[in-house]
This record gives structure tokens, sequence and C-alpha cells, in this order.
């Protein structure tokens, strides 16, 4: 707990591991490891053990253990990563939508290039040809380029727009995961 306190978070993740090898079934080393990986921006790890830690918690207080003031705490840190691993998810997958537009636009680009690569002919014919077929493919990459601008919304909410946001209400506290409607 004092390391935790004094941030010194790779030393807590290999005490921890240390007291997990010792006691696997340890809430306790679990829960802390949890937090440093938190701190040390490994959400995925975080929510693993924040998901053991709760485990282990839950049989304990079934068994009539002293787990059930843990309880609470474990519970926010599983929610707490998990919202974390959602952030650090759909960070990706924003910064990724530009990288698709990059790799469409290019693919597009070799297209044109084997097309004009593939013209006969010579003079003015030949040039005629190439303008053509340039133009044809201009107008191409300029409508895939339109189509992900629409998608994006506006100019000024680009990021905001294409983030998706699960309130807390909708996370269930027993699975953590996203509330469904039984009926």
């Amino acid at each position: 707990m004092a390391l935790l306190k004094l941030h010194l978070y790779p030393r807590v993740i290999d005490d921890t591991r240390h007291a997990i090898d010792l006691l696997p079934h340890n809430m306790k080393a679990y829960f802390q490891l949890a937090q440093a990986q938190i701190a040390l921006s490994d959400p995925s790890a975080a929510l693993t053990n924040a998901k053991i830690a709760h485990e282990f918690c839950v049989e304990e207080c079934m068994t009539g253990g002293k787990g059930a003031s843990s309880l609470g705490p474990i519970t926010e840190l599983v929610l707490r990563a998990k919202k974390e691993d959602w952030e650090r998810r759909e960070n990706e997958r924003v910064s990724g939508l530009g990288g698709l537009l990059g790799e469409v636009v290019r693919g597009l680009e070799r297209s044109r290039d084997a097309e004009l690569g593939a013209v006969e002919g010579e003079g003015e014919e030949r040039e005629t040809r190439v303008k053509e077929i340039s133009d044809v493919w201009h107008k191409k990459i300029e409508d895939v380029k339109r189509v992900f601008e629409s998608a994006e919304g506006s100019a000024g909410m680009k990021d905001e727009s294409r983030r998706r946001k699960v309130p807390d209400w909708c996370v269930d506290d027993i699975t953590f995961s996203v509330m469904l409607d039984p009926v």
C-alpha cells in the first residue's frame, strides 16, 4: 500500500506478482496490481486483474469472510478499469478512421496508375486519353474524400462526433457490461 501511495508503480507490480506467486488466491494483491496497472496506462490488464480481485472478494463474502468491506472499492476499480479500457479502444477506433481514408485513396491511386500505365498510343491521342483517365480518377478520389468528410460531421466537431460514450447508468454493477432489457 505504501508503494502505491508513493507512486512507485513498477515496484508495486513486481511485489504484487511475487505475492500472487506465493498465494494465488490473494485478493488484495490483485486489487493493488490493478491499481498500479491503471496508473501506468494499462487498462486491459488492470481490468483482468480487477475482475479476479472482485471474484475473490465475492467468494469471500459468500463464505462469511471479511471481504465484504472491500467489495465497494473493488467494484469501483473494475468500473474505472472498464471505462479506461473503453476509452483506449475508442481512441484507437477513432484514429483508425483517418488511416482508412488514406488506405482507400492510396488504393484508388494505384488503380489509376495501373490504368494510366496501360494506355497505348502516341502523341496527342495518348495525351487526351491520359487526361480523361486522370480526370475520372480524380473525381472518384474527391467523391471518396467527400463521403468520409460527411460521415465525420461538421469540421469543428470531428473528434467528439465520432466518439461513442456509454453512460455510467447503462453499466451493470454485477457483470460490468452494458445492461440489456430482458423484455
